[in-house]
Formats: structure tokens, C-alpha cells, sequence
């Protein structure tokens, strides 16, 4: 049984459960929320969502029917928004608060405050942004449970780098909704784009930012362009690097050979008009594009930051290549393009690895395990003060 509130037997056999999330735009953090909301409320847990800014997971998780409290208005007041995240807490009384990336750094200090048992945070990437970062992760790891990691490569940063206890980090990689993707009905972006069928597109699904160094996949496109001229190139996403993107574009002369699609909700539908997925993040995790790459049975040039290369080589998916080396990542994608026969092998084992090791029923059993884990500890700790038997 897990830690007990006023109702019937069935309400108290759910962990209730607060997630702290930034944001609800459109990313790998927040569709994972959607995804785990989904499947695990209302039979699983009792859910609270509290976010900072909305977007438009916000209006799915509603129709979900989570309860879900938009703090934008308190954008800009950080004092008063941590007052007011403390206050939902307590009105929720959570059994565990689950803060995800930034939410997690308020999330974490409201449950302090609020006297929650269990405490966990999310780290969805391979490093943080800065030493202060560092410092607030390292100053919070005293009071948080366990960190949750979705990539291997993110726990050994937080071990070496941020010197977080080994103990209280458990990697539970990023699910994937076969049911949702198997109802995926693929846009034809070449008559979209008034392509021939015939014409190869290389494609990128990544929003443009410098993390994921969108420059790199440019700079690529126009070696590859030079070789195999009958190539297009796409980037899927938007971002605040998007001006000087355009720019770069135009100063490699490819502005007719490379489109920017912009924020498409039906990202995952232009996926199967690829002939070869790219990622070319300077920082990862594990991102849900090479996820989506996978399922679509494309195959993938990446580059080895975060898990994305230890994927890659364990499934057999395509090609791992150093972060910031152009002529490598083009070198790659000329070789998938000039094999067709390779690139279907390399597509179909990325299936069939995906399948095998990424369900979404996977990871949400994963991090229910995890909050059953977390509560038996915390009841332990009270038994051994109480003087309560077993």
C-alpha cells in the first residue's frame, strides 16, 4: 500500500504524484509527459502537473482530464512563483513530487517545504548549462531521492561532473508509443516540396538551436550537395537560431537545395519520406527524434554525444560521427545515399532493436517500480523512528 490519504481503497492504493514541468512546447520532455500521463492516469496514479509556461501539450494533458496549473502569469516572479508552487503542493499533498529538467530545481525545493516523503528529479540531457547549474544540482542532491536519467551518458556526467551520489541516479530510458505510431498516416513531403520521388531527401528533426547545432547539418548538406546534387535537405523545427541559420544558407549558395519546414506538429509523418536521418546535437540525451528515425526503419548519421551513438552501434541503426565534423557527417550520408541496399538493412535493424528495447509500456513500468521503490524506503525510515515492526 502506498502512503495513505482520506478516501476509498482504491484512491489510496495510487502513489498521488506532483510533476514540476518548465514548459509544455512541443520536445522531448514534454511529449514524454504526455505519453506517461496517457498511460498511467487515472488507473495508476493520481496526477498533478504544474508548468511555468504552456504550449500545446497543455491542452492535450487537459483533455486527459489531469488537473494541470499554468504558472506563466508568475513568469518573472521567481519568489512568488515558488511560493505559489509550494502552496499547490501542499493543497495536492503528493506522496512524491516529480520535478522534469528546470521544474525540477523548483519542484524539488517546494517539496522540501511542504514536508513531501519522496522527492525525485528528471535530467533529460547529457550535461548542464553552466556551473551555477552544477552548483544548484549538486547543492539540491541532498534532498532528492533519486534523479531519474534517460541516457547512461547523462548519469556518468552527474557522477564526474556534478558529483552527484551514484546511488541516487537510475537510468530509465525514453519509451516509445508503438500504439500512438502505428496510427501515423505519412505526409509526402516530396509532393509537398515539388520534388521528384526519385530525389533523395536527407532530413533533420530538431528545433533550431545551438545545442543542436543545426550549422553543422548546413555545412554537411553542402559537402553532400557537391557529390550527389540530386539530394534535398529539410530540417524540421524551429527555434531562435533560425535567422542565422537562413543566413548560412545563403552564404553556401543552398538556398534552393535546403528547406526550412519550421514547427510542424506532424513531424513524425515526414519522417518515412527520408532516405537518411541526421542529428547533429552538440548535447544529448536520448532524443526522441532518433526514436522516431528508428521506428520509421531510416537509417541514421549522428553524432557521438549523449547515448545517441552507443544506439546507433548497439542497434546497428547507421553511422556515429564525431560532434562538429562536417566532412565526417557528409562522408556518411554520401555513403548511405550511394547504398540504398546497405541504408534498407541499416533501416529495418533500427526496427527491429527499437521494439526490443524502447516500449513505452517499458519505461512507465520502469518509473512506477521506481516510485514503489522510493515510498517502501521512506515507510522503512519511519518504521526504524516509530519503533513499528515489519
Amino acid at each position: 500500500m502506498f502512503l495513505g490519504r482520506k478516501g476509498n481503497e482504491a484512491d489510496r492504493q495510487r502513489p498521488r504524484v506532483v510533476w514540476v514541468i518548465r514548459q509544455l512546447a512541443r520536445g522531448g520532455s514534454e511529449k514524454r509527459l504526455y505519453e506517461s500521463l496517457r498511460r498511467l492516469f487515472p488507473d495508476k496514479l493520481d496526477l498533478q502537473v504544474i508548468t511555468f509556461e504552456g504550449g500545446p501539450y497543455e491542452a492535450k494533458i487537459r483533455e486527459l482530464g489531469v488537473p494541470l496549473i499554468n504558472l506563466e502569469s508568475l513568469l518573472r516572479r521567481r519568489l512568488k512563483r515558488l511560493r505559489t508552487v509550494i502552496s499547490e503542493v501542499r493543497s495536492f499533498r503528493p506522496d512524491i513530487v516529480h520535478g522534469m529538467d528546470f521544474g525540477g530545481l523548483y519542484g524539488r525545493v517546494a517539496a522540501k517545504f511542504s514536508g513531501v516523503p519522496v522527492i525525485l528529479s528528471g535530467f533529460n540531457g547529457s550535461r548542464l548549462p553552466n556551473r551555477i547549474f552544477c552548483w544548484i544540482e549538486y547543492a539540491l542532491s541532498p534532498i532528492t531521492d533519486y534523479v531519474i536519467s534517460n541516457s547512461y551518458a547523462g548519469k556518468e556526467y552527474l557522477i564526474n561532473t556534478v558529483h552527484v551520489n551514484p546511488d541516487r541516479i537510475r537510468v530509465i530510458p525514453n519509451g516509445f508509443d508503438f500504439e500512438a505510431a502505428r496510427g501515423w498516416e505519412p505526409h509526402d513531403l516530396h509532393q509537398e516540396l515539388g520534388l521528384d520521388p526519385a530525389q533523395p531527401i536527407v532530413g533533420q528533426v530538431a528545433r533550431l538551436t545551438d545545442v543542436k547545432d543545426p550549422f553543422l547539418f548546413v555545412e554537411a548538406a553542402a559537402r553532400v550537395h557537391s557529390q550527389v546534387p540530386q539530394a534535398h535537405f529539410v530540417i524540421v523545427g524551429a527555434g531562435p537560431s533560425q535567422s542565422q541559420v537562413e543566413r548560412l544558407i545563403a552564404a553556401r549558395g543552398m538556398e534552393s537545395h535546403l528547406t526550412l519546414a519550421g514547427d510542424r506538429p506532424d513531424a513524425v509523418k515526414l519522417i518515412p519520406s527520408f532516405a537518411v536521418g541526421v542529428l547533429t546535437s552538440r548535447e544529448e540525451g536520448l532524443p526522441n527524434a532518433l526514436l522516431e528515425y528508428m521506428f520509421c526503419a531510416r537509417p541514421s548519421v549522428v553524432t557521438e554525444v549523449g547515448d545517441c551513438g552507443r544506439i546507433v552501434q548497439q542497434s546497428k541503426a547507421g553511422y556515429v560521427v564525431p560532434s562538429g565534423d562536417a566532412d565526417r557527417l557528409a562522408e556518411r550520408i554520401v555513403h548511405l545515399l550511394r547504398n540504398p541496399v546497405e541504408a534498407a538493412t541499416l533501416g529495418r535493424s533500427a526496427r527491429t532493436y527499437l521494439e526490443q528495447e524502447f516500449g513505452l509500456s517499458r519505461y512507465c513500468d520502469s518509473l512506477l517500480a521506481l516510485y514503489e521503490s522510493a515510498l517502501e524506503q521512506h515507510r522503512q525510515v519511519l518504521r526504524k523512528r516509530t519503533g513499528i515492526a515489519h
